[in-house]
C-alpha cells in the first residue's frame, strides 16, 4: 500500500516567502489546497480553476487529509493498494486539471509538495507521482517519480534524471519553470527545497500535440 499528500499550484510567475508560510501568488493561474471541503466533489467549467476529472477505484483512494498539511489544515491523501481494481488499464489514483482552456506551448511555474509516510517503502517499480500528459495513449512528456528510493523527473517516459534520494516523514517541496516546446529550444528547470538541481534544455512536447494536460 503506498500513500501520498500533495499540495499543488500553477503559476505564470511565482515567489516565494519563508518555508513557514504560504506562498505569496502573482499571477496565479491555478490552485490546489485542499481547504475547501468540496475540493473533491466540484469540477467547474473553468479547468483552469478545478479539475475536471478524478481517476479512483475506492472510498479511501483520495481523501481530504488533515493528518499532514503543506500549509493551512488539510492536504489530499492519495493511497494506492495493490489490490486495487484497475482504473483506465492500470492501478492508479490521480486527480487530472484539463488546459483545453489556454494556449498551447506557454512557459509555465508550477509549485508542487509532496509528504512520503514514513511506512513508504523503496519499489524497484517506479511510481508516478505528478505528470504532465499530451496525448493520450502516449508517455507524458513530463513527469515525476520515486524510483527505488529516488526522486527522479523523466523526459518522454524514458530519460530519467536523478534528483537525489527521498525522504520520508517530511514534505519535499518541488518547482519547475518548463518552457514547453517541441524543438531545441525547449526547457525545464527544476528546484528542490529551494536549491535548483536540474536543467534539461531540449524538446518536452510531441509534435503535432503541443496541448499540456
Amino acid at each position: 500500500m503506498k500513500k501520498i499528500y500533495l499540495f499543488l499550484i500553477i503559476a505564470m510567475s511565482m515567489s516565494f516567502s519563508p518555508r513557514e508560510t504560504r506562498p505569496i501568488r502573482k499571477n496565479l493561474l491555478f490552485d490546489f489546497t485542499a481547504e475547501n471541503a468540496d475540493c473533491l466533489t466540484v469540477f467547474g467549467k473553468n479547468m483552469m480553476q478545478n479539475y475536471n476529472s478524478i481517476g479512483r477505484c475506492c472510498s479511501y483512494s483520495a481523501t481530504r487529509s488533515v493528518s499532514q498539511a503543506r500549509s493551512g489544515n488539510f492536504s489530499i491523501l492519495y493511497n494506492l493498494r495493490k489490490t486495487d481494481p484497475d482504473i483506465y488499464l492500470s492501478k492508479r489514483v490521480e486527480a487530472a486539471r484539463a488546459s483545453n482552456d489556454e494556449p498551447a506551448l506557454i512557459p509555465r511555474w508550477y509549485g508542487l509538495s509532496f509528504y512520503l509516510p514514513t511506512d513508504y517503502i523503496k519499489d524497484p517499480s517506479p511510481e508516478s507521482v505528478s505528470q504532465w500528459q499530451s496525448p493520450k495513449g502516449m508517455n507524458p512528456p513530463l513527469a515525476i517519480w520515486t524510483d527505488n528510493g529516488k526522486w527522479k523527473i523523466v523526459v518522454f517516459g524514458v530519460t530519467k534524471y536523478d534528483l537525489g534520494n527521498y525522504v520520508t516523514g517530511k514534505w519535499t517541496d518541488y518547482v519547475l519553470h518548463v518552457k514547453w516546446s517541441t524543438g531545441p529550444w525547449g526547457l525545464i528547470e527544476v528546484w528542490k527545497d529551494g536549491v535548483k538541481v536540474k536543467t534539461i534544455p531540449g524538446a518536452n512536447s510531441y509534435e503535432g500535440y503541443p496541448e499540456i494536460t
